[in-house]
């Protein structure tokens, strides 16, 4: 037998469904787009780079600042990496991580500090431990970055 609260129940279970579709075809539309933009961002940046390395004009790094440096067995760095790398980090300088402990606790701060900024904050940390870590490559970019 078919009574009011069966259609009722019934229609609120196909609505969380129709809710939950909508939520996730958003989240897979959302990630989809930002895969394009990504991906075109990525392009750009390699034309605009190629551009860069073909004029030569912008950026003047003598053989001095960086001749090709051995970081390790398996890592050196020659100009055309520095270059490019120099090129994507001015035209794109912010940097992404997934962290979801270091987001919980840089939110604390962010609500218990007044003035706080989440993104000096591990700008500083993050800067600090990759200066620690590679401090060869660090030497590198901050000569060539002084100017």
């Amino acid at each position: 037998m078919i009574t009011d609260k069966n259609v009722s129940d019934k229609l609120e279970s196909d609505k969380t469904i129709s809710d939950q579709l909508e939520k996730d075809t958003s989240i897979a539309e959302l990630k989809a787009r930002e895969e394009v933009e990504e991906k075109a961002s990525e392009i750009k940046s390699e034309e605009v780079i190629s551009d860069k390395l073909e004029s030569d004009e912008e950026f003047e790094i003598s053989e001095k600042m960086i001749s090709e440096t051995v970081i390790s067995d398996k890592l050196k760095i020659d100009n055309s990496v520095v270059l490019r790398a120099l090129e994507e980090g001015k035209k794109n300088p912010r940097v992404v991580v997934w962290s979801p402990k270091s987001s919980v606790v840089l939110r604390i701060l962010k609500k218990t500090i007044p003035e706080f900024s989440i993104s000096h904050e591990a700008s500083k940390l993050l800067e600090e431990a990759i200066k620690e870590k590679y401090p060869e490559i660090w030497r590198i970019v901050e000569n060539i970055m002084k100017d």
